[in-house]
């Protein structure tokens, strides 16, 4: 099981990435969950909105 912060940081590496290589606003909260492996909803555990990552 991984710790909260270590999550986190998945998630935006995610975000870094696809930020990247589809700009921001082609990335949907749907494919940062994707990439980072986990379900949509789980982003808003960390996160308020793409902003916030």
């Amino acid at each position: 099981m991984q710790d909260r912060e270590e999550k986190r940081n998945i998630i935006i590496s995610a975000a870094h990435e696809l930020f990247l290589t589809q700009g921001y606003e082609a990335t949907a909260m749907s494919k940062l969950a994707t990439k980072a492996g986990i379900a949509p909803n789980t982003i808003y555990w960390y996160f308020k909105d793409k902003d916030d990552v």
